[in-house]
């Protein structure tokens, strides 16, 4: 079952999905735009770095899983500008971590509320 800190990963998971749809039609949007720079979110390094601590034995809380954050995507001096291909690749590849996430949490919820409704 979900811990409080295991919940706190799900939903800041959940959060950078949203937030990552929202930079990718921001990019879509402006992809004709002269000088826009493509923006993505980070947060999987995050969720890396809270990884690596538990690894070295140091105790997991929830300010660890910071929230998740838009950055831009290029470095200075480098022109690029949107790629549509790869912006539809990340769309994909987001709504499928979204798809996962909600039928994880929902399957976690399911079982609580068996867990309830049968020990009355």
């Amino acid at each position: 079952m979900f811990d409080s800190i295991t919940l706190q990963a799900v939903t800041s998971a959940l959060d950078a999905t949203l937030l990552r749809q929202q930079a990718i039609a921001t990019n879509v949007a402006n992809a004709g735009t002269p000088g826009y720079k493509p923006v993505r979110v980070e947060f999987e390094s995050r969720l890396s770095e809270a990884q690596e601590a538990l690894g070295q034995g140091e105790p997991l809380d929830a300010s660890m899983l910071r929230a998740p954050v838009v950055v831009s995507s290029l470095t200075p001096n480098v022109e690029q500008g949107v790629r549509l291909d790869q912006q539809m690749s990340d769309m994909v590849t987001n709504s499928v971590r979204y798809q996962a996430l909600v039928k994880g949490l929902g399957d976690e919820y399911k079982l609580l509320s068996a867990a309830l409704n049968e020990g009355k």
